[in-house]
């Protein structure tokens, strides 16, 4: 059994995971005894919920996933491989956060909007749309501020 859940860093987990070259079922998933998760979902290998997550029916997360406490998914939701969401966001029915997106703190996703793959949403930022994959958008109202290659921990370069 093995976990490599605490890598946020986009891709990290991605190089991980393929320089094991262990077979899936090496990965379970963690789900937290205070999660709640509809029988109806798909949670993929080596995902993690933590604290206080609710999953509704329909949602499909990948695998590799981590998902922050305290964060609600509507219905239908999918969050694909390597994808990050933070602590206390809400993704709206149909929703859907690409490969290696990672969905700012407290961030709002309505339904049907979709985050790109490799994106970047700010903490706290509302998601009405489709944000282009390999991008950073973040503020209220939401704004293109880097393609997410550029950011380092400091921010846009």
């Amino acid at each position: 059994m093995i976990s490599v859940c605490p890598v946020d860093h986009q891709g990290a987990r991605r190089r991980i995971v393929r320089a094991l070259g262990l077979p899936p079922h090496r990965y379970p998933a963690i789900v937290h005894r205070t999660a709640v998760i509809d029988p109806g979902c798909t949670v993929g290998h080596g995902t993690v919920l933590m604290p206080m997550v609710c999953v509704l029916p329909g949602v499909t997360i990948g695998d590799h996933v981590i998902v922050r406490p305290h964060t609600m998914m509507a219905a239908d939701v999918v969050v694909r491989d390597y994808g990050t969401v933070a602590a206390q966001v809400f993704l709206g029915r149909r929703a859907v956060v690409e490969e290696n997106a990672y969905v700012g703190a407290g961030a709002k996703v309505r339904g049907y909007a979709s985050v790109g793959s490799g994106s970047v949403i700010g903490m706290g930022s509302p998601v009405l749309g489709h944000v282009p994959r390999g991008e950073t958008w973040a503020g209220n109202p939401l704004r293109r501020l880097a393609p997410a290659s550029r950011l380092t921990d400091r921010g846009p370069t």
